[in-house]
């Protein structure tokens, strides 16, 4: 890619750093930081990117850094609440979803996914499926 996509990420925890592997690998987008609303974690980084401070941080980071796109390292153990809010808080602040699938995994050209979706390693999408937005196909699924 010529102009990478100016990227910022929500969360910074285990499914964050899942995430994070796969687009550092793919290296097609420009990771400008991570947002989480953990205090103990601002100022710190995950596999080199910076852990800029909460969620309220979003609009100064569009204006000062022309971040265009999002994705959620934020996964959904007890309740897509969370998880759905910020798709939607980010969705809102004119922000696209990065679609992030691993290399190794597998979706079918005859398959729909939705915006948002992330598709983890070793992971299979066949022919026919429909997924929709802000989904994730977790690792090995098939």
């Amino acid at each position: 890619m010529s102009r990478q996509i100016r990227t910022i990420g929500f969360g910074a925890g285990g499914h964050a750093k899942v995430i994070l592997d796969i687009l550092l690998e793919q290296n097609q987008c420009s990771i400008i930081g991570l947002l989480d609303n953990d205090a103990a974690r601002w100022g710190t980084t995950v596999f080199g990117v910076p852990i800029l401070g909460d969620d309220f941080e979003l609009d100064k980071l569009i204006a000062e850094q022309g971040i265009t796109a999002f994705f959620l390292g934020v996964g959904a153990v007890k309740s897509l609440a969370h998880r759905r809010k910020l798709y939607e808080y980010a969705c809102d602040k004119g922000l696209g979803p990065l679609n992030i699938i691993h290399a190794s995994s597998h979706v079918s050209k005859r398959a729909l996914t939705g915006d948002g979706v992330t598709v983890m390693a070793a992971a299979t999408i066949n022919a026919a499926a429909v997924i929709g937005d802000n989904v994730i196909i977790n690792t090995g699924a098939i």
